[in-house]
């Protein structure tokens, strides 16, 4: 079918409104089904584009937002510089490991990726957010991570270590962050989470495995083992008790672009 230029422009207008419309309301019936990578996309710009105007006053500039399985052991991750476009003008990633997301409250999700927006803004904003440290969480950051309502943590207690290479976080009661995600409408949450399948029955090679036994991690020094549910395990090196997850603990790791 042969269109003039104003049909043309006409088309690209409409289809353009679509996509404004889709990232500004992610999870609409439309939205979420009919276009769900919009969905779930826009969902994670629209909590970018707020975090950064209440947390950080809007002094980020834009990055790559994705969902990707780097490392299974890390809930996210940033890359500075990862992207370029042909020019001198090059663009960081923030990605959410999508194999995690089904385990975590919305709460936990947004913390984390409030988490790695902080690592952005030391790369951007040194100035404000202090001068990182290559795979590795320094005071400065501990600081500003306070300073926006998230306690870092080794063990993602309060009391654990601040610094350091392998670092989570725990949200401050009514410290800026909670204060920000209690006011995001709900409507805003990423719309899907990973449909990968955590109740298998078989094993490698076809055999079968107990679906009953569920995986536990020591928040200390994180070792990791399989027990029925509803025990109370003790790790003997560390003397706490083992907590039931589903997934790795937080391990939100800056990261230096490759």
């Amino acid at each position: 079918m042969l269109m003039n230029a104003a049909t043309e422009c006409a088309l690209v207008r409409s289809a353009t409104d679509a996509s404004v419309t889709l990232l500004a309301s992610p999870k609409g019936d439309a939205a979420k089904y009919d276009a769900p990578t919009l969905a779930m996309f826009g969902s994670l710009q629209t909590m970018w584009n707020y975090l950064n105007d209440t947390l950080f006053s809007g002094r980020l500039e834009g990055v790559l937002l994705n969902l990707s399985r780097h490392n299974p052991r890390t809930l996210g991750f940033f890359a500075p510089d990862r992207w370029e476009d042909g020019t001198d003008k090059r663009v960081s990633e923030i990605s959410l490991n999508p194999s995690n997301l089904k385990h975590r409250t919305p709460e936990q999700i947004v913390s984390t990726l409030a988490h790695e927006m902080l690592h952005c803004g030391q790369h951007q904003r040194p100035d404000l957010y202090g001068t990182p440290s290559r795979s590795y969480h320094n005071r400065a950051f501990a600081d500003a991570a306070e300073s926006i309502g998230l306690m870092t943590s080794d063990t993602g207690l309060p009391g654990g270590r601040r610094v350091g290479p392998r670092m989570t976080h725990c949200v401050i009661e009514g410290g800026a962050f909670q204060r920000a995600f209690q006011a995001m409408p709900s409507e805003w949450f990423l719309p899907f989470t990973c449909g990968e399948r955590t109740d298998r029955t078989t094993g490698k090679g076809g055999k079968g495995g107990d679906a009953s036994k569920k995986r536990y991690q020591c928040p200390g020094c994180r070792t990791r083992f399989w027990g029925k549910s509803g025990i109370s395990a003790i790790c003997t090196p560390c003397l706490v008790v083992a907590k039931e997850t589903g997934a790795p603990l937080e391990s939100a790791v800056y990261q230096e672009a490759a």
